[in-house]
């Protein structure tokens, strides 16, 4: 029985081990890394070659490194980039500084059911959403934003799970402030139902979304 308890600890032992040499290898290279620990980048907390996926091969492929390329990549194909997930959607997080944004906010990169319900705005950021009105949704509505940096502005229509459904507005700005008006109908090209959907908003590899209902 001695015997037996002894290999159990041993066997704890080494999964623990093993835990705390892949967090401090990988997981203090991406920002909130120590959020989902090696499930970022594995099937499983034991990590392992054979275990990598999404989020892991997409790092891999970028050197293990975080930066803007890896941040603006959607490696689970939920409709949230990685940059959103780990809240540092500009890819500006440097390792060995604190982590960004808010960690109760954080979510799996690498786990397409595992995806943010808002996107906070980053001080980082060329541009800030000021308002979007009114709300909820009827048919018109005006979307106001805050240019801090000249740039290629394009806003989107998404619906709840990422789905793209159309371009609103492409185009360079200079800066200032804007305010974009839209109708449901020409926006769409069609008629959406009553639910809840996200409009975002790109400028060179910052994303931000803002979620609104259309009750109509």
């Amino acid at each position: 029985m001695k015997f037996i308890f002894t290999i159990v600890v041993f066997i704890v032992y080494l999964v623990n081990f093993n835990v705390s040499i892949s967090e401090e290898a990988w997981v203090l290279r991406i920002p909130n890394g120590s959020k989902n620990t090696c499930m970022n980048c594995h099937s499983s907390l034991l990590g392992g070659k054979n275990t990598v996926i999404a989020f892991g091969a997409a790092f891999r492929t970028n050197g293990l490194t975080w930066n803007a390329t890896l941040a603006k990549l959607d490696s689970d194909g939920d409709g949230f980039t990685n940059g959103q997930e780990l809240q540092d959607s500009a890819g500006v997080w440097k390792r060995n500084t604190a982590d960004p944004g808010n960690s109760k906010l954080v979510t799996n990169p690498s786990d397409k059911n595992s995806k943010p319900t808002s996107v906070e705005e980053n001080e980082n950021f060329s541009f800030e959403i000021l308002n979007l009105f009114p709300l909820p949704v009827k048919e018109d509505f005006s979307l106001s934003i805050k240019i801090k940096r000249a740039g290629l502005l394009d806003i989107s229509l998404y619906s709840i799970d990422g789905k793209f459904i159309s371009s609103l507005y492409t185009g360079e700005k200079a800066e200032g402030e804007y305010n974009f008006n839209f109708n449901l109908q020409s926006a769409s090209n069609s008629s959406l139902s009553n639910g809840v959907y996200f409009i975002e908003v790109k400028q060179n590899y910052a994303i931000l979304r803002k979620r609104f209902v259309i009750n109509k």
